[in-house]
């Protein structure tokens, strides 16, 4: 399912990543002091990760259009969770920033390769693996579990890259395993981001990505659920309410 793109569209989007250039490399002493001085301050990382992540989405809003809604299908915990989520964007990758309290993330290493964008995650000190590491998930589940402990919400992607929006990846079970490990609440997040901004391509249309957040599935209440189990579940639970998005959408669209 696509939208139609008019000339606009390639206009906005030409504007905005010149807009959101401009403000990278403004970003960059910033991000130089901080090396310099707040190195081992978390805190201070992450209001400028969230400052910067704040100016990204609301250049969005203004020149292209793209803004999100949120659903509340649960209360989120008070302490730290494991995040869960799918993947169809990189939207997705900042807007995590906006809805949970202080996190980490799980990324991929390449993404340190990003201009100034990577370089500043990077700072965050993220729990990076290698695609084809056969130690990332001993590293995910080691770090991770350092991370929860430090009072910090980890976010994670199941399927681990982004995935066109009417086809389905199985989820690898470190998420899971994580928050198993943790004792952990896990939230549920489900989006269709993909129908506005695509994976593999920098085109970005007009419109209202809806988010899901929940349900929340309590450590008390999966305990006693074998990992592959559990993790079927929150595959099925997300696979549902993404495809109630698209329906909704292409709904819309007519």
């Amino acid at each position: 399912m696509k939208l139609k793109c008019s000339f606009m569209v390639y206009l906005r989007t030409g504007l905005f990543f010149i807009m959101i250039s401009i403000v990278s490399v403004a970003f960059l002493p910033i991000m130089f002091v901080v090396l310099l001085c707040s190195r081992n301050n978390y805190k201070v990382k992450y209001f400028i990760a969230k400052l910067y992540v704040k100016i990204f989405i609301n250049l969005l809003k203004i020149i292209c259009g793209l803004n999100f809604q949120v659903r509340y299908d649960a209360k989120l915990p008070l302490g730290p969770a494991v995040v869960l989520s799918n993947h169809q964007s990189f939207w997705e990758n900042a807007v995590v920033l906006l809805l949970f309290p202080m996190q980490s993330w799980v990324v991929k290493r390449e993404l340190f390769n990003i201009p100034v964008f990577g370089w500043g995650l990077r700072l965050m000190d993220p729990v990076h693996v290698n695609r084809n590491d056969f130690w990332s998930v001993r590293k995910i589940l080691t770090i991770g579990q350092q991370k929860i402990k430090d009072g910090l919400w980890m976010i994670m992607f199941p399927e681990s890259s982004r995935v066109p929006i009417d086809a389905d990846k199985k989820f690898k079970p470190s998420g899971v395993k994580l928050a198993s490990l943790s004792k952990v609440p896990i939230v549920l997040m489900t989006h269709n981001a993909g129908v506005f901004w695509p994976a593999r391509t920098l085109l970005i249309k007009p419109g209202i990505i809806k988010i899901i957040l929940g349900p929340v599935i309590e450590y008390k209440d999966y305990k006693m659920l074998a990992i592959r189990e559990l993790n079927n579940l929150v595959e099925s639970l997300i696979v549902e309410r993404k495809k109630l998005l698209l329906k909704n959408v292409i709904t819309n669209s007519q």
